[in-house]
């Protein structure tokens, strides 16, 4: 998956929209090894890829809160 070199919070809300939903099983026939790793493996990098987006966009909210008090209590 190619990832823009800006992170946005709509690139994490779209990841978060694209969740699969959580569903019962109606049988007791399992889907095959292979297709559940693979399956895992998408929902795992989809995962940290939004938990990657949430911290970056997390951090630089904390910055610009910083950057305004510095810029608000320099003024005074």
């Amino acid at each position: 998956m190619e990832h823009p070199n800006i992170t946005t919070s709509a690139e994490a809300s779209m990841l978060e929209k694209h969740r699969k939903p959580l569903v019962p099983s109606l049988d007791l026939t399992p889907g095959g090894s292979l297709q559940y790793q693979t399956d895992y493996d998408v929902e795992r990098m989809r995962e940290r890829r939004i938990s990657f987006i949430r911290h970056r966009l997390s951090m630089a909210s904390h910055k610009v809160q910083r950057d305004h008090d510095q810029a608000i209590s320099q003024e005074q």
